[in-house]
């Protein structure tokens, strides 16, 4: 269990990392950015593969873990949609339910 906790925490440093490095190029060119945001996405690929997906096949089962994984993307796919945020390319999606209206996040003009 406590391997499983370890891995967690390794997806969470890396994933933490590799984000951070928008923070260095602010204010650069859009390629930079692309660049960090790669990154990040690939830290947290590998850690999932390599750290969660794996070992939970080999202890619950293929089916179990494929399980776990449709769930996830279905859990993702439904805050997606709830949320609103927004895209640079295409600009505001998601719609926010009455019961969310005091969590309501304002945008910032920097």
């Amino acid at each position: 269990m406590m391997e499983i906790w370890l891995a967690s925490l390794l997806l969470v440093v890396g994933t933490t990392l590799g984000s951070f490095m928008v923070l260095f190029f602010r204010g650069k060119t859009p390629p930079s950015l692309n660049v960090s945001l790669s990154f990040a996405g690939g830290v947290m690929l590998t850690a999932s593969f390599t750290s969660l997906i794996l070992p939970a096949a080999e202890r619950g089962g293929f089916f179990k873990t494929a399980l776990g994984v449709v769930l996830g993307f279905g859990v993702m796919a439904f805050v997606e949609r709830l949320f609103p945020h927004e895209h640079l390319t295409i600009g505001q999606e998601g719609i926010l339910p009455f019961w969310l209206y005091p969590f309501r996040i304002y945008r910032r003009v920097w």
